[in-house]
């Protein structure tokens, strides 16, 4: 009998540094990073509606992509496969996209994220996919961030992609699970209504970048997983678990008494 413990398998994914306090950056610091991380980065729009032929050319480009990400026989398919997503999940999606993910806009962000070759934005994309109905689709707060045309806008998508990742670790979940979803819908919610001149992001954490004087104080993730852009929203996003009090609750929980 073979007693031996199998070891997990690598996977690549980056291990989140949490006992760390996020250092704080001078105005000066801040600008210089967020302006590199911009470089290469991806629109993040649809302004135009498709028509009803593209949406199913667009449909079935996803659930082709979606099949080769899982037969890759790589580290790709390796955490995918890990995360759960199989052929059964892939075909729900199709479906999904078919029939309740009607929005241009969702349409358009929806297809960038699983288009990607990156699998934390597959799998925030498969996330907000499988519960925008129950999660997001309530709140009208909520959609005037994420369906909107602001700079906030921009940060929720773009910083969202490991923020989801970090709130899902921490909850153990499937990625279809929609619980480190509705701590993403109240960040959205924290989004003013009416802000001040000169406030053009008003997300909970993320007032800092309205001190930089940049007429687009936002950023978007580029193509390269390995990029300047990925890293440092994995870094704002382990920030924001630690400083914003939507996700800081969750975040001491999980942390080892002193």
């Amino acid at each position: 009998m073979n007693n031996r413990q199998e070891q997990p398998r690598e996977t690549g994914k980056p291990k989140p540094e949490q006992k760390t306090a996020p250092t704080q950056l001078s105005p000066e610091e801040l600008k210089s990073k967020l302006m590199s991380a911009k470089i290469g980065g991806r629109l993040l729009m649809l302004y135009k509606p498709p028509t009803e032929e593209a949406r199913i050319i667009a449909i079935h480009e996803i659930y082709d992509h979606l099949q080769k990400q899982i037969q890759r026989e790589d580290e790709v398919s390796t955490t995918l496969e890990e995360w759960g997503v199989d052929n059964n999940l892939i075909v729900s999606i199709f479906s999904i996209l078919r029939h309740e993910i009607t929005h241009p806009r969702l349409f358009g962000h929806i297809h960038r994220l699983l288009t990607s070759e990156n699998p934390y934005e597959i799998a925030f994309g498969i996330a907000i996919a499988t519960n925008w109905n129950a999660v997001f689709s309530p709140s009208d707060k909520c959609k005037q961030t994420i369906l909107g045309e602001s700079d906030d806008t921009c940060w929720w998508w773009t910083l969202g992609v490991y923020l989801f990742d970090a709130l899902r670790n921490q909850f153990e979940s499937k990625i279809t699970d929609g619980r480190p979803l509705y701590l993403l819908r109240q960040w959205a919610e924290t989004k003013k209504d009416y802000p001040q001149p000169g406030e053009e992001v008003t997300l909970a954490g993320l007032e800092q970048y309205n001190r930089l004087g940049l007429n687009e104080p936002y950023f978007t993730l580029g193509k390269n997983p390995e990029g300047r852009s990925h890293k440092f929203a994995q870094e704002e996003a382990s920030r924001l678990i630690q400083e914003v009090d939507i996700f800081k609750k969750v975040w001491e929980k999980e942390q080892p008494e002193a």
